[in-house]
Formats: structure tokens, sequence, C-alpha cells
């Protein structure tokens, strides 16, 4: 989305080594505007409130959580069970399943994959 202009990125360095954070860039925020100035874009962005709170509550979640989530997202849409995703998730990153992050992103991820 960087290379489309759609979104500035700012790297910062922290302890863990680089944080990147992303915004809109101006003609992004143009577009956006010409679009939900179209009944075409009001009826999109009627539908994306559906999501707000959800979307509000994955800004708030710590960013290791997200990324396990995601993850047993992907081998659930793979096709495996939820116990064999978090199997599969734990064996690719490196954690055991009662770890506490393994738990929450799990819970997470059903809450974003019923």
């Amino acid at each position: 989305m960087t290379n489309l202009g759609l979104l500035e990125e700012q790297s910062v360095g922290n302890v863990a080594g680089q944080q990147y954070n992303y915004t809109l860039t101006g003609e992004a925020q143009q577009r956006l505007a010409s679009l939900e100035a179209t009944p075409q874009g009001q009826t999109m962005a009627k539908q994306l409130t559906l999501f707000k709170d959800q979307a509000k509550q994955l800004l708030d979640t710590d960013v290791r959580e997200l990324e396990v989530a995601a993850t047993i997202v992907y081998f659930r849409q793979q096709g495996c069970k939820w116990s064999e995703a978090v199997l599969h998730t734990c064996s690719f990153k490196g954690y055991k399943p009662d770890d506490s992050v393994v738990k929450d992103a799990e819970a997470l991820a059903r809450t974003v994959l019923p």
C-alpha cells in the first residue's frame, strides 16, 4: 500500500528493533472522501460501521497476540480444526499451547472466525 501511495510508513527505533507506523496519505484521504460522497461509497461506509467496535478492540490488542491469532485463523481457513490450528501455530511460531499469548490469541481468533 505504501508503493501505491496510499500509506506513509514511518520507522521508529525501539528496544525490540524497529516499529513501523502507517498513516493515510493526503491523496488517499481525498480519494476516500470522494468515494464516500457517492451513493456506492455511502453504502460501503455503512457496511463498515458493523465492524467499528471489533476494529477498536483489535487496535487495542497486543501486536504479538494479533500475529498469533492471525496465524491460527490462517490454519483454520486451511481446513484445520481449532485444536489443530493452535498446534500448527505453536509449532510455526515456537510457542507452547498453554502459553497465555496462545490462549488469548485463540479466544480472539474465535471472535473473528466463528
